[in-house]
């Protein structure tokens, strides 16, 4: 299994996000269904099929985020080497063709 490295401020964002995909998102999307169902024929209710679809991409997104911090690896700054670009680093990259610095912070793909 495969550790997904990310930095504790990203592994609270995803965190919070399954927080509300359970407390916000799932009661709405049920009640949602719920409401759908109380107009009667299910096979040609298009508010129940879109509640329905709603919550399969809820839940989806819910395993994802699951596995992604059952599987995470929080990187800490003194594990970070600076001397070259990894993740937890922060770059600094001018563009001489714009005469322009930037500065890009490498993170995982959650964050």
């Amino acid at each position: 299994m495969d550790r997904v490295p990310m930095t504790q401020k990203g592994k609270q964002k995803v965190l919070d996000e399954i927080n509300h995909l359970k407390k916000v998102e799932r009661p709405k999307v049920t009640k949602e269904i719920e409401e759908a169902r109380a107009h009667g024929d299910l096979s040609e209710n298009a508010e129940y099929h879109a509640a329905r679809e709603k919550q399969g991409i809820n839940e989806a997104r819910l395993r994802f985020l699951e596995d992604q911090i059952a599987r995470a690896e929080v990187i800490t700054p003194d594990q970070i080497k600076t001397d070259r670009v990894m993740f937890g680093v922060s770059v600094k990259v001018y563009d001489e063709a714009a005469d322009q610095e930037r500065s890009f912070h490498i993170v995982g793909e959650l964050e």
